[in-house]
């Protein structure tokens, strides 16, 4: 995820304060995990029902649908879970 994001899955629609390389968000063992790569305004998870959590460098944290992602002041993600296609 980030503001100049270029792979085929990135995703690109941020706002400005959202740096280049800001969080990476992939699937292993059959849970889905986040962590922040070293962004200068922050990466947050704010799990469903719980208290925020700032994440970050070289710490990957479980996130689960139902979970919002913030980036920087202005951008924010549910997670959602679903079928491909």
């Amino acid at each position: 995820m980030g503001s100049l994001a270029t792979g085929e899955a990135d995703l690109t629609d941020v706002q400005a304060d959202v740096s280049s390389r800001r969080l990476r968000v992939w699937r292993e063992g059959g849970a889905w995990w986040a962590m922040d790569l070293g962004s200068t305004n922050g990466s947050r998870l704010i799990p469903a029902g719980g208290e925020r959590v700032c994440l970050e460098s070289d710490v990957h944290r479980q996130v689960r649908p139902a979970d919002e992602l913030t980036l920087g002041a202005g951008t924010s993600f549910v997670l959602v879970e679903g079928l491909p296609g």
